[in-house]
């Protein structure tokens, strides 16, 4: 563990012994940071309407910063074998049980989690990024034994990824094991209501071994939505894991509009672009 990480995490648990709000910064060439314009939001406990945690509010500076991030970094780990990918995942799926007190602590206060469901979440996520590392080893997708051609994976670049607060551990672990499996780069919309628990999946997965860089998780105000569709700046390839939007206005309007200019292939989520 290098030392950053050991400093991080001991800064947290003294926070949350204390009764402290919590803190996450956008997630940037593995660690976190503030936001360009040096905002920052509140999420509030719900059950008890105290400052659970504060959290960087990214803006549409930082969203085109994350994806330069993203896509100058996806040449060295789309370059990577299968094995090397697989060796970091599995390293994540290992870790996940020395972060359960943090994921309980963050989880509890930003939504509510019983420990039943942060327990629940872990072992979800653990499986996931188990069964993403088998995947990972293999470039040639199953086929039939009839079939007269080869499918094989090919990295497309850089990846959206969007988790909702619900199960913000299994659902975020998901949306960014994946597209990490093949060899993309990954940007993680942190939802606004638990920005805590979804960048620690950043410290996660930088402690495993994913390189700087390579995932970024952008956080943002809700007020501040309608400057986060980053999947359509030149610089993003592919949206994947479009799990859940929340039901704000603001992203209605968002969906509603790209999916009247754009069409996609509803059965894998994928926008439409000339892959790497």
């Amino acid at each position: 563990m290098s030392e950053t990480v050991k400093v991080a995490r001991a800064a947290a648990v003294e926070a949350i012994g204390k009764g402290a709000p919590m803190r996450a910064g956008l997630f940037v060439n593995g660690q976190m940071q503030a936001a360009e314009a040096g905002e920052s939001f509140e999420r509030l406990d719900p059950s008890t309407d105290l400052v659970a945690s504060v959290a960087a509010a990214g803006r549409a500076a930082d969203a085109d910063h994350l994806a330069f991030v993203a896509a100058t970094n996806f040449a060295a780990w789309s370059a990577l074998s299968g094995q090397a990918r697989a060796a970091v995942l599995r390293r994540a799926a290992e870790l996940m049980e020395a972060y359960a007190p943090r994921f309980e602590a963050s989880m509890a206060a930003e939504i509510g989690a019983t420990p039943q469901w942060v327990a629940f979440n872990l072992q979800v996520a653990k499986e996931t990024l188990l069964a993403t590392a088998e995947l990972a080893e293999s470039d040639i997708m199953a086929t039939p034994p009839e079939a007269a051609s080869v499918a094989v994976r090919v990295p497309a670049g850089v990846c959206l990824a969007i988790a909702p607060w619900n199960a913000p551990v299994a659902l975020g672990v998901r949306a960014i094991a994946y597209p990490l499996a093949f060899g993309n780069t990954v940007i993680f919309k942190a939802s606004e209501l638990c920005p805590v628990s979804h960048v620690l999946l950043g410290e996660l997965f930088t402690e495993a071994g994913v390189p700087p860089g390579v995932l970024g998780i952008l956080t943002n105000a809700p007020e501040h939505a309608e400057e986060m569709p980053i999947w359509i700046r030149p610089s993003k390839r592919r949206c994947l894991e479009l799990i859940s939007i929340p039901a704000r206005s603001a992203w209605r309007r968002i969906g509603s509009s790209l999916i009247r200019a754009l069409p996609m292939n509803l059965s894998t989520g994928l926008l439409p672009g000339r892959a790497r």
